[in-house]
């Protein structure tokens, strides 16, 4: 049914992520270490009402062109999501509607 097509369409989705990163940066990568990374973070991520997680080849590319070779990147990403939402401030309230109506709008011409 609906849930397990779900399930294979998301394994696919990563497996072909999965191929592509290991074809652009021209290093192996053990495909069960990553399924079971991926299928970790996706199963914390439901728990606090998050989406799956999976890598990102575009993300991954530019860093790699950067001149990045290790985590810190995501590591620093997840320690200031984790401090803002601990801060308990409401973002929101801060940004200015229209530029989060411009990221709206962009978002949604970069999709089509």
């Amino acid at each position: 049914n609906g849930l397990f097509a779900s399930a294979v369409t998301s394994l696919a989705a990563m497996l072909l992520k999965v191929v592509v990163l290991e074809s652009a940066s021209g290093a192996y990568l053990d495909m069960n270490a990553e399924l079971r990374a991926a299928g970790s973070a996706s199963a914390l991520a439901a728990l606090v009402g998050g989406v799956a997680a999976h890598p990102s080849p575009d993300y991954v590319t530019a860093l790699r062109q950067a001149g990045v070779r290790t985590r810190a990147v995501g590591v620093a990403t997840i320690a200031l999501t984790a401090s803002v939402l601990a801060s308990g401030l409401p973002l929101m309230n801060v940004l200015p509607r229209p530029l989060l109506g411009s990221l709206l709008m962009a978002n949604g011409v970069e999709l089509t």
